[in-house]
């Protein structure tokens, strides 16, 4: 079986993210302003312009360089300048990110209060991300490394773009002129937390999951696969399962689960095809009973909730603040482990998906991957007493960029249950990764749900997935169909069976529904009731590629019965017929023949048994 922690632990999704920071002196030498100027054209590509003013705190030291870390590769049309003209950039990679080191060779500023000023421009494709109408911006924190005058961030966005549908923080203002949008932004607080924003409501992804079934032993297993599955923030759409499964069903968290039989020392390969819609705003809200509350705030092997350093940590991350309500708490859990551990791209490359769990990954937060952050997130949550659970997932995968993709696209996040808005998303991961991104109590479209954990490593999950965006709209095709098993003809006063299979055909779940069954003289009778000639069956929810099976018995009367009877078979509004022909056994010719072959067999084998028993009796005498 394929563990979660060999499929899960890393994924991380990197925007364009912003460092800035003056080398070679201490931060209390100089302090800086900027105006930054992001401006999006309509294939989502950006344009950056960073005027950036140095101001001497001393009259000892002058600056010779300045340095801003990029993560990506995608940075384009480079230029730097202040007034006496082009100043030399010197790019180099350190990992996964591209850094800048700007060279102050024109001029130099020496004396107290001194200023310098120069501008940054360059191009780049991580900012924003444009699928079909929707348009995505993400412009995390800056690491405050120096003294920070002021910080003034503009988003100017094309106005075909219309209102965003989502952006936080609340821009200080905004303007529109020249066909385009202004949004402002000038409280400090907003480079602290990031800019995130969104323009559209909705996106359909084609997915393909890939599954590899092994079974090891000398017995036939069932074995057992989670499929994509309706949620809070997206309707699932299964086209097809290859091969189809024996049947699927719905467990207690949720999972809708794809079972097929392997036999001894083989494998099988199932291949899952299908499409996605995600929603920026809840499809509908879920409201748990108390026993489901409850099961969310247990425990487990990774998630040591009882274990003193995890409440001794929940104490110090929530007494200094005044929280009103579980969601407060939650996204001061959730800011604490995204700034406190940290993603290890050591371990990604190595190879190592080890999982440690909720304490190893306090202890150790320079060693952390994906499951690290969600352990670690679900632990301090439910020792809180707040009702959380683990969602395994993917994202979108685009041709040539890599978008949250590591492992086959695999991914861990968490929800949080609230009673006023249900599951709320956090993803402590990307929130990390991004240096601030917006992903607590926030769909991006792009966390597309897979299954529910259980904290434990006991799910098959796919070897590879593939996505990708579907610039369309789904049709959902609601469809059933009948399989009816009963003879046409049957013998009056001997058992006979109906039996009824409903496949679910459609591409997803198909409504809970009624089963009617009727004939005219043929009496229907189910275990543990009465026979009668009309059956009404309340039938659930059907999963996708799911089945249900009923078998009745057919009671027809004396044996000397004849008659004709039609069954009818109602369900979902299709109605099907069949006529059954009732006989008495007497008028079957092969029953005559067999009857009278039986009565000679028997009277030779009476005969047989007196003559052995005479011959005896004589020589006995």
């Amino acid at each position: 079986m394929i563990k979660i922690f060999k499929l899960l632990l890393a994924t991380a999704l990197v925007y364009f993210s912003l460092w800035l920071t003056p080398i070679v002196h201490a931060a209390d030498e100089f302090s800086s302003s900027y105006e930054v100027l992001y401006s999006l054209s309509e294939d989502g590509k950006t344009d950056v312009k960073q005027d950036i003013k140095l101001k001497n705190l001393t009259d000892k030291f002058f600056p010779s360089s300045f340095s801003l870390t990029l993560p990506g590769k995608g940075i384009s049309e480079l230029e730097a300048a202040d007034s006496q003209g082009p100043l030399e950039v010197v790019i180099s990679e350190e990992g996964d990110n591209t850094k800048l080191t700007v060279k102050f060779t024109n001029q130099q500023i020496i004396g107290l209060n001194k200023e310098y000023g120069f501008n940054l421009k360059f191009r780049s494709d991580r900012i924003a991300r444009r699928l079909g109408k929707v348009v995505s911006v993400n412009i995390p924190k800056v690491s405050q490394n120096s003294q920070i005058d002021s910080f003034n961030i503009t988003l100017s966005v094309p106005s075909s773009f219309g209102d965003p549908d989502f952006i936080t923080p609340k821009p200080s203002s905004l303007s529109e002129s020249g066909g385009r949008i202004n949004y402002a932004f000038k409280s400090k607080a907003d480079i602290r937390t990031g800019i995130s924003a969104i323009f559209g409501q909705s996106l359909v992804f084609g997915f393909e999951a890939k599954y590899l079934l092994k079974n090891n032993s000398i017995f036939p297993k069932i074995l057992d696969i989670p499929l994509p599955v309706d949620s809070q923030y997206q309707q699932t759409y299964i086209d097809n399962i290859e091969p189809r499964p024996e049947n699927t069903r719905t467990d207690q968290l949720g999972n809708v689960l794809a079972s097929f039989k392997v036999n001894p020392g083989e494998s099988t390969q199932v291949q899952v095809r299908g499409e996605i819609q995600t929603y920026l705003k809840s499809r509908e809200k879920k409201i748990l009973s108390n026993p489901e509350i409850q099961s969310y705030l247990t425990g487990s092997k990774y998630w040591d909730i009882e274990n003193p350093a995890i409440k001794n940590k929940l104490a110090e991350i929530l007494l200094p603040q005044n929280l009103q309500n579980n969601l407060q708490k939650a996204a001061e859990i959730d800011k604490y482990v995204s700034n406190f551990l940290q993603f290890d791209y050591g371990r990604l490359s190595g190879n190592d998906f080890k999982r440690f769990g909720s304490v190893t990954a306090l202890n150790n937060p320079e060693k952390s991957l994906s499951a690290e952050f969600v352990d670690l997130e679900l632990a301090l949550l439910r020792a809180g007493q707040i009702p959380a659970r683990q969602v395994i997932g993917f994202s979108l995968a685009e041709a040539g960029k890599p978008y949250a993709f590591y492992n086959n696209g695999l991914h861990s996040w968490v929800e949080i249950y609230d009673q006023g808005a249900g599951w709320v998303i956090s993803d402590p991961v990307w929130e990390s990764t991004t240096k601030g991104g917006q992903f607590f109590n926030f769909n991006d479209l792009t966390h597309l749900s897979l299954a529910i954990g259980n904290g434990m490593d006991d799910f098959v999950l796919p070897e590879a997935v593939n996505t990708v965006f579907l610039d369309k709209d789904i049709v959902e095709r609601k469809e059933a169909r009948l399989d009816i098993k009963v003879d046409s003809k049957i013998l009056s006063g001997f058992p006979s069976k109906l039996k009824i299979r409903i496949d679910n055909v459609g591409n997803a779940a198909f409504p809970a529904s009624e089963l009617k069954i009727d004939t005219a003289k043929i009496l229907l009778e189910s275990p543990g009731q009465s026979p009668e000639i009309t059956k009404l069956i309340k039938t659930p929810v059907i999963p996708p590629s799911g089945n249900l099976e009923y078998e009745l018995n057919l009671k027809t009367g004396a044996i000397w019965h004849s008659y004709q009877d039609v069954l009818q078979i109602t369900f979902a509004g299709a109605r099907e017929t069949r006529v059954i022909s009732v006989e008495p056994i007497l008028s079957y010719k092969i029953f005559a023949v067999e009857i009278i072959g039986g009565v000679i067999i028997i009277a030779l084998f009476y005969s047989l048994i007196l003559l052995v028993h005479h011959k005896s009796t004589r020589k006995s005498s």
